[in-house]
């Protein structure tokens, strides 16, 4: 059996939700995880959040049906990557421009803008970060920062969010990639969270606040 590739015809459409501040200084761009949905993602981090900021919380391009007790619901996907054979299936660059057209479709390309990226979206923020010239920190979450797959040195701040206990996420992996960083002369701060495993606990969000407090005086 001989397998082909072929462009499905038709657009992708994808959704985001929104809050606006018509005196908003900045943006911060939410990345949820895998097979998780905007509002989920959102309503978990929004007690975190600074009360100025126009906030985005996107759906990821790729739909993800997930089985629940009472059927399906949606789940989304920013791209898809095999880790048995080290291989994208669908790669990051529809994720990048979807991202890019969000905020050019709200007039929001020339504020400042901060990314906040929980695994699989921690995965993909700095490289949406690199294709968003307004972009001025990304904080990952349970992920690693991919240092070795960058086109281009991040001149934003990075920060990693990690718990010691993750089960998905190799720390030890994640710790290396921020020492590579440093080494390279990127502006990156890492935060081990002691006991704190995959989920966005009490632990992970209370790290969130302050480093997003510390930001805002």
């Amino acid at each position: 059996m001989q397998n082909k590739i072929i462009q499905v015809p038709g657009p992708l459409y994808s959704s985001y939700d929104i809050q606006t501040q018509p005196l908003a200084r900045e943006v911060i761009l939410l990345l949820h995880g895998y097979a998780e949905s905007a509002d989920y993602f959102y309503a978990k981090i929004k007690q975190t959040l600074p009360p100025a900021a126009t906030v985005i919380s996107a759906n990821g391009p790729f739909f993800v049906p997930v089985k629940t007790e009472a059927g399906y619901r949606a789940g989304y996907s920013w791209y898809f990557y095999n880790g048995a054979t080290d291989e994208y299936i669908t790669g990051m660059s529809i994720a990048e421009n979807y991202l890019s057209n969000i905020l050019k479709a709200e007039k929001l390309e020339n504020l400042p803008l901060t990314i906040i990226g929980y695994s699989q979206g921690g995965y993909l923020a700095p490289f949406a970060g690199l294709k968003l010239p307004q972009t001025k920190r990304v904080i990952g979450i349970n992920c690693q920062f991919l240092d070795e797959e960058f086109p281009s040195l991040p001149k934003f701040e990075l920060v990693a969010i990690n718990g010691s206990n993750d089960d998905v996420v190799d720390y030890k992996n994640a710790h290396a990639s921020v020492e590579k960083l440093k080494f390279q002369g990127v502006d990156v701060t890492e935060i081990l969270v002691p006991g704190a495993t995959h989920r966005v606990g009490t632990e992970i969000l209370n790290q969130l606040e302050k480093v997003l407090k510390i930001s805002h005086g």
